[in-house]
């Protein structure tokens, strides 16, 4: 794992503007932690409201990944 100050993906900007603009590349909790100020509990918050209304959708059935018997993994 890379631990300096500047990231690989963007060498120009400092460690916590380059890791927020890496992760907001891949998924809209980076891109809720950059604009929340770096605020973690704001993501934390809103990741565990994303996977438990996940887990209530599977376990009620109306995810589409609900249907173990079927999907061919």
């Amino acid at each position: 794992m890379h631990r300096g100050g500047r990231s690989r993906r963007t060498p120009f900007l400092p460690g916590p503007v380059s890791r927020g603009h890496y992760h907001s590349t891949f998924d809209p909790f980076g891109v809720l932690f950059v604009v929340s100020g770096y605020n973690l509990w704001t993501v934390m918050l809103c990741h565990g409201l994303y996977d438990t209304i996940a887990f209530v959708r599977f376990a009620n059935k109306k995810s589409k990944y609900s249907d173990l018997e079927t999907q061919s993994w």
